[in-house]
């Protein structure tokens, strides 16, 4: 009762074509990863800025006027 089934025969077109296929995956979950990357640090170095005091003009490190 033990049937060995052969693995199919694959072409050399379709080795090729398997391997293109699993390079466009690697290099789109590269890029994806190179955008997440770009995302944090653009976010890490612009939130920080839109979020203090003294860009935002409240800082009270100058004297005022009408005092």
């Amino acid at each position: 009762m033990d049937e060995t089934v052969a693995p199919p025969i694959v072409s050399a077109a379709e080795r090729a074509h398997r391997a293109k296929r699993f390079s466009e995956d690697v290099k789109l979950a590269a890029t994806f990863f190179d955008a997440t990357a770009i995302l944090a640090i653009g976010t890490a170095f612009s939130v920080p800025r839109m979020c203090s005091p003294t860009t935002a003009g409240l800082s009270r490190s100058r004297p005022s006027s009408d005092i």
